[in-house]
């Protein structure tokens, strides 16, 4: 429980795929109630997010703009929150999934203490997912913006090193990695599992968590959820069948007609294989138990889901021929529909729906890609994404 007299500093730092783009949405669209009832949630760049902030101790010239910064700088900006909240009774809320992010995009979490010491108190909230629907939402983001290697390549270089383009797949280092700045009594582990499915969500816990759940009342919520992941198998058809090519999401929505019209038009799907999904809860158990352990003495009440697959979900082995010809005649028939309302363009615009030449001539391109084929690879850090 916060002291009314003393100032704080909760920083969210993820992680990646648990809501954190929704709720730095939602905060930065409320930050002047959320000052009202003390709560800051200061400007940093053009983001919603603090993702700047981290290019204190990483190079992230050329994933974010100099407007990020003005002349100012990270360090200054950093320096300026604490000047002007740490003397206060306020709460400051940083958030950014970058905090957490490891290997040469690693925060150094010692420094970072060490620079908002002036703060009279400091806290880390971190929100874990289970591994399958991690590593899950991690290929699918990457997916989205560069050609991807295999899902099987992918998940069995996760399951060798406990890592993912530069994120913690194993609790218990990313464990690690918080303490060498704060004392386990500074950080605070949720479940994003149980988050979702609470009445009171992830806005709300924050609010909570901060002191300022008085202003849930008034909180205006978002339109619609930020960057939430296509439907699994719809993507992944899509990418196998139009060669090596991001496709684009007219192409993704016919995907996922085609996969409504052979599972049922409440169809949920996974990348996975149900040996995959079995191996992925097998490796992480042991590991997860032992986190558990660690934290319980500062945690007792926290609850970890366990890596698991949804019953119901329609698995990688379950596509066959028929899906992928239906999704080629109906890709087929949406591009002749575009080629005739836009003659100029001669159906050559890869982002709207309909296949390329090497589509229409790949009938069984799905069926060798289940026993993973290579397609060229280009693997990208995921830059502040929920």
């Amino acid at each position: 429980m916060k002291d009314k007299a003393a100032s704080r500093l909760i920083l969210h730092t993820g992680a990646h795929k648990t809501g954190t783009t929704t709720l730095q949405h939602s905060f930065a669209q409320n930050r002047d109630l959320l000052a009202r009832h003390g709560l800051i949630y200061p400007h940093v760049g053009p983001n919603m997010g603090h993702h700047a902030l981290t290019a204190i101790w990483c190079d992230r010239s050329a994933r974010l703009p100099k407007g990020f910064f003005a002349e100012k700088g990270p360090g200054r900006m950093l320096q300026e929150i604490v000047a002007a909240h740490a003397s206060s009774n306020r709460t400051v809320l940083l958030s950014s999934e970058a905090f957490s992010q490891g290997s040469r995009m690693a925060v150094d979490m010692a420094d970072l203490r060490r620079r908002v010491a002036a703060f009279d108190q400091v806290g880390v909230i971190h929100v874990l997912r289970e591994q399958c629907g991690f590593l899950q939402s991690v290929y699918l983001e990457l997916a989205r913006r560069a050609v991807m290697e295999p899902f099987a390549d992918f998940l069995a270089r996760a399951l060798r090193s406990n890592r993912v383009a530069g994120l913690w797949g194993e609790h218990g280092a990313l464990y690690d990695h918080l303490l060498k700045g704060f004392a386990p009594g500074e950080i605070c582990f949720a479940d994003f599992d149980h988050l979702r499915t609470s009445r009171a969500g992830l806005v709300r816990f924050f609010l909570r968590q901060a002191g300022a759940e008085s202003a849930a009342a008034q909180f205006v919520p978002l339109a619609r959820d930020r960057n939430t992941s296509p439907e699994p198998l719809a993507m992944w058809l899509a990418q196998q069948t139009i060669g090596p090519h991001v496709p684009g999401p007219g192409v993704i929505s016919v995907a996922q007609d085609s996969l409504r019209e052979q599972f049922g038009a409440d169809c949920r799907t996974t990348l996975y294989t149900r040996r995959e999904a079995a191996a992925v809860q097998a490796h992480f158990a042991p590991l997860n138990a032992t986190f558990a352990a660690r934290i319980k003495p500062f945690q007792p009440d926290f609850a970890l889901s366990k890596p698991h697959m949804p019953a119901g979900r329609v698995h990688r082995e379950d596509l066959t021929q028929e899906v992928q010809r239906s999704f080629l005649a109906r890709l087929e028939g949406r591009r002749a529909q575009y080629r005739a309302a836009n003659p100029r363009l001669n159906g050559s615009v890869r982002g709207h729906a309909g296949p390329s030449p090497r589509a229409r001539t790949k009938p069984t391109r799905l069926i060798a890609a289940q026993a993973g084929s290579r397609v060229t690879v280009a693997r990208h850090q995921p830059e502040g994404a929920d």
